[in-house]
């Protein structure tokens, strides 16, 4: 496991950062309620699965669909009919089923999105702790300068170009 806060490598049973001092346990579990791990990886794995099954019985269809025109084209027996017929079924089938794993699919996220707000919505608002308290702040005096009574403008003696 690294640590988001710097990036070094840690163990699994660190509670803490050896570099930044991060607490890794309360980072753990914030990784864990999200949906990349458990139960949820499975049913991600399942409706992957699922639609790889549909992707290749889509391509056989078509392949189905192929054979069947060029079936009926140079052959006068029935099979291109039979072919074409089963290739647009199965398209169509594996379609639907599809289509109805998307439906599920997009239930549950709805399901998950609600669950998460409602969650939020009960957690207890966070409270802070008190702090040192605060020197009192006084009315600022500036520190005395040593040319604070001498800030008028200095005379110079300036040498005329003009002689007299």
């Amino acid at each position: 496991m690294y640590c988001p806060n710097c990036g070094a490598p840690n163990k699994k049973r660190q509670n803490f950062c050896r570099y930044c001092g991060l607490h890794l346990s309360d980072i753990e579990k914030t990784f864990l309620d999200q949906s990349v791990f458990g139960a949820e990886t499975e049913r991600l794995k399942n409706l992957r699965n699922v639609r790889k099954l549909t992707d290749n019985a889509q391509l056989f269809s078509f392949l189905m669909l192929a054979l069947g025109i060029i079936a009926l084209v140079f052959s006068d027996t029935g099979i291109g009919k039979v072919l074409l017929t089963a290739g647009l079924l199965s398209f169509f089938l594996a379609q639907a089923v599809r289509e109805i794993f998307g439906y599920f699919q997009r239930q549950n996220s709805q399901k998950n999105i609600r669950r998460e707000m409602s969650n939020e919505a009960k957690q207890p608002e966070v409270k802070t702790k008190e702090t040192n308290k605060l020197i009192d702040e006084k009315p600022f005096v500036p520190v005395p300068s040593m040319s604070e009574n001498s800030t008028e403008l200095l005379f110079v003696d300036r040498k005329s170009n003009v002689s007299e």
